[in-house]
């Protein structure tokens, strides 16, 4: 592949240019900063709507009811029930005879191996439709791993599956609730407003251009200047934007090829230091890595590329086997104990995933809450001594513990 280094070094610079000169910078919300900062989990969004679904606005049941007309499912209001973190299903929703999952990707968590295929089979016999809840109208259905192309196309065919979208359904969904929520009920109105303020944030940046920044970012970027009184040849126009589209195709192309390769060598450096054998990247760039603990071999991760607030290392609740596999109820209880009760001198164990408080705690806390056992660090230098540290001090509790 031929890059053109010099044309994709200008277009950065006129593009830096134009939007320190913009109106662009004046776009602050602070919402979208604490979001940014503390990254509200699926879960919590999964808890969110759970509860939405479960109030009533000036009838009974009457927000589920609208939740339902707006994707177009039916069942018997009266009986229904609603259970949020069902067996790992997100949110729940069945009157005895149709069972409604929603499997929310609000924040583009990776699909996990026949995860979608594995909540339907856990009800077998049961009358099942999925509700597949991603952020933007433009994300993509379930990944081939998670459910099959063509098992997917078997349930839209018998309408028993839909994508849904927050920035569509959602959206829609919480402005209606306002609107049948009374004025008196200062709480549910205000949980109602605070939420679906939150959610545009999510997509304010698809409207952060006014005209003037426009035609500034025709004339700076794109080279070219379109008003009322110069019209440009629209095949000329689209030209220049497929031109430019390709030119920043390449240049995420680039700095994709080049993450991979730093993210190799970073394997290396982890390998080196830790003296661990068994690590991996994932399709997240994370590192994962085995710790032997009660003669198991289990999966920990290391977030060295900060997708959080933070770097971090840690076990994902259901705890891993480092082939993939889950552990079985009793074993993996009986691991959760060990590595949420033995940790370093000093270091403390709360039970919740409050990473805001690390600074307050001078990182000497592990976090536990449903989804992670793991401990935010200040930076990759102290991560990995606090992982070596962590590791030899699990593998020194008994003769079954020998490392991988």
């Amino acid at each position: 592949m031929s890059v053109n280094w010099l044309k994709i070094k200008s277009m950065l610079k006129n593009f830096n240019e134009f939007y320190w000169n913009s109106e662009m910078v004046n776009n602050i919300s602070l919402i979208n900063d604490l979001r940014l900062s503390t990254n509200i989990h699926e879960t919590a969004h999964s808890r969110i709507l759970y509860k939405l679904l479960c109030a009533h606005g000036k009838e009974k049941h009457q927000f589920l009811k609208m939740f339902l007309e707006s994707v177009g499912l039916k069942l018997d209001i009266d009986k229904a029930e609603i259970k949020v973190e069902y067996k790992h299903i997100d949110v729940l929703i069945y009157d005895g005879k149709k069972y409604i999952i929603i499997e929310n990707k609000v924040n583009h968590a990776c699909d996990q191996d026949k995860q979608i295929e594995t909540y339907i089979r856990s009800l077998y016999g049961k009358d099942v439709y999925v509700l597949y809840l991603v952020r933007s109208d433009n994300d993509k259905d379930p990944s081939e791993d998670s459910l099959s192309t063509e098992r997917r196309k078997e349930l839209e065919e018998n309408v028993k599956y839909k994508k849904i979208s927050y920035q569509t359904h959602i959206l829609d969904w919480l402005r209606k609730c306002e609107k049948e929520t009374n004025n008196e009920n200062v709480i549910l109105k205000s949980a109602l407003v605070q939420y679906r303020d939150y959610i545009e944030e999510l997509f304010k940046g698809m409207e952060i251009m006014n005209d003037k920044d426009i035609e500034n970012f025709e004339k700076e970027v794109l080279g070219f200047s379109a008003t009322k009184d110069s019209i440009v040849d629209p095949v000329a126009l689209v030209e220049k934007i497929d031109e430019t589209k390709q030119t920043m195709k390449i240049l995420n192309e680039v700095i994709e090829s080049y993450e991979k390769y730093l993210c190799e060598h970073y394997l290396e450096h982890f390998k080196d230091e830790t003296q661990i054998t068994e690590f991996r990247l994932n399709s997240s760039r994370q590192i994962e890595f085995c710790i032997k603990i009660n003669g198991s071999r289990v999966q920990f991760i290391y977030d060295f590329l900060k997708h959080y607030q933070y770097v971090w290392f840690g076990a994902k609740y259901p705890l891993k086997r480092w082939n993939g596999e889950e552990f079985d109820s009793n074993t993996s209880k009986d691991i959760k104990k060990i590595i949420e009760g033995n940790r370093m001198d000093g270091y403390g164990l709360d039970k919740g995933d409050n990473y805001a408080k690390c600074v307050e705690d001078d990182f000497k806390n592990f976090y536990s809450d449903k989804e992670y056992f793991c401990k935010y660090c200040k930076d990759n230098e102290s991560a990995i001594e606090e992982i070596k540290k962590y590791k030899e001090m699990i593998e020194s509790l008994g003769t079954n513990n020998n490392g991988c």
